[in-house]
C-alpha cells in the first residue's frame, strides 16, 4: 500500500493500558461544578500521563461516572 515497506504495514507491540474511574455523578454536583471538577481531573491525568510517556486516549461518561483510558508504549512516544 503506497509503496511502504512491510515494516510499517503491521506491527505487534506490547503496551500498557490503564483505566481510571472517577465516581462523580450529576446528583452530587451542580452542572457547572461537575464540569469544573471533570476538567481539573482531565488536566491532571493528561499532564501526568504525558510526563510518563503515555497518551490519554479517551474520556468516557457512563451512568456510574467517568472513565479515562491511558496507553503507554505507543510508537512515537518517549517512555518516562
Amino acid at each position: 500500500e503506497r509503496q511502504q515497506s512491510l515494516e510499517y504495514l503491521s506491527e505487534l507491540r506490547r503496551v500498557t493500558i490503564t483505566f481510571i474511574n472517577l465516581d462523580i455523578s450529576n446528583e452530587r454536583c451542580t452542572n457547572n461544578n461537575l464540569c469544573q471538577n471533570v476538567q481539573k481531573v482531565f488536566i491532571q491525568i493528561y499532564e501526568l500521563t504525558k510526563m510518563m510517556g503515555g497518551v490519554l486516549t479517551k474520556a468516557l461518561l457512563f451512568d456510574k461516572g467517568w472513565s479515562f483510558l491511558c496507553v503507554f508504549g505507543l510508537p512515537g512516544y518517549k517512555q518516562g
